[in-house]
């Protein structure tokens, strides 16, 4: 009878601690929707390399929610937005442009400094020699740059 009580007890717990009673997600079968440009989690995420630049797809569909380029914080989803992908180019000279594209708001472009390796690569664009962290002309949102030690 105690089995019987404890067991209650656990099936209870575990469903008011889901999301319906408002409790949080306790699992996240498709990961988190953060995604660092620095070093993409692979198993998450997509990449599509392109002439310019790389597009980043959660590859369950899930929304991304914050986009960092190692530890500093590039974008966060405020109220009610969601990031459907994110498109990066950097230059060769570290100047790097994410693009992130909103539903139903357009995109909004973030300029940050990316830190290159010893071949002037990085991880998050093939090289093109363009210079693309100039400003677009197509209507965007833009915040200020955020650079990275």
């Amino acid at each position: 009878m105690n089995v019987l009580a404890v067991l209650w007890t656990v099936c209870l717990v575990r469903l008011c601690s889901t999301s319906c009673c408002g409790g949080g997600d306790t699992t996240d079968d498709n990961g988190p929707g953060v995604l660092d440009l620095a070093n993409p989690d692979k198993s998450l995420f997509s990449t599509l390399n392109g002439r310019l630049g790389t597009l980043y797809l959660h590859k369950s569909g899930k929304e991304i929610t914050e986009v960092f380029y190692g530890r500093s914080r590039l974008w966060k989803a405020e109220d009610g937005q969601g990031c459907k992908w994110v498109e990066v180019a950097i230059d060769s000279k570290g100047n790097g442009m994410a693009h992130i594209y909103l539903k139903n708001q357009g995109y909004t472009e973030i300029p940050f400094k990316a830190v290159l390796n010893n071949t002037g690569s990085s991880s998050t664009s093939n090289q093109s020699g363009d210079n693309t962290a100039k400003e677009s002309s197509h209507s965007s949102t833009t915040t200020p740059s955020q650079s990275s030690q």
